[in-house]
């Protein structure tokens, strides 16, 4: 049982460093790289969900990406640092039954932290900027992603529980 918590552990933490470095590697992209992949990601959407985008002329289909983009890139924000808060919850609980509020505290200033960071790096990349707003989505995903953790695992183990009482009935 030691050994599959330990190697739950270590898989969350490669995990986390990994998803990092994804960050990172968003964040390294210029500003003209940044904002041609967020006008792609804006068409797809657009594609998807709504009625009638081919039916629209160039410059229609333009304007409704446009106004898409700022929504979709913050989303992106918020779910980059929601993913990041869930691998690092993994990494840091040492039992998955036993959800402790300081481990999932460390996990909401690591990410804020790392936040701050990125949003620090991108100061540095041609036409990218760093943004306290940004650090707050982020913030706020990694905290939500915490608590979402904490919830799963008291419905989860909760529920097994159960099955464990009935059974020693």
């Amino acid at each position: 049982m030691i050994l599959k918590m330990k190697v739950r552990r270590i898989v969350f933490t490669v995990l986390a460093i990994a998803w990092m470095a994804v960050i990172f590697t968003f964040s390294s992209a210029d500003g003209e790289e940044s904002g041609s992949l967020s006008s792609e990601v804006g068409e797809i959407f657009c594609k998807i969900f709504v009625p009638g985008f081919d039916e629209l002329d160039a410059a229609g289909q333009q304007e409704l990406i446009e106004k898409v983009d700022y929504p979709i890139r913050k989303a992106a924000h918020f779910t980059e640092y929601m993913i990041l808060g869930i691998l690092l919850s993994g990494a840091t609980v040492r039992e998955l039954a036993e959800v402790e509020g300081k481990r999932l505290l460390a996990v909401f200033v690591i990410g804020t932290l790392y936040a701050v960071s990125d949003e620090s790096h991108q100061l540095f990349v041609a036409d990218r900027s760093g943004k306290w707003l940004d650090v707050v989505i982020d913030s706020s995903g990694a905290l939500f992603s915490v608590f979402l953790f904490a919830l799963v695992q008291k419905l989860f183990f909760k529920r097994q529980r159960k099955k464990q009482d009935g059974m020693a009935e």
